[in-house]
């Protein structure tokens, strides 16, 4: 997944190292599902 990767790789500097390696955690294991597309929209 290039998501999870581009995370790894910026562990400490763009990612908090512990927050990063629990949600690729919980994302390799199911627990949180990633679409593969999705939209975000600024509702104000």
């Amino acid at each position: 997944n290039n998501a999870l990767a581009e995370i790894k790789a910026n562990l400490g500097t763009q990612f908090d190292p512990a927050m990063g390696t629990m949600f690729i955690k919980l994302v390799q294991d199911g627990t949180i599902k990633v679409a593969k597309h999705a939209e975000i929209k600024n509702i104000v």
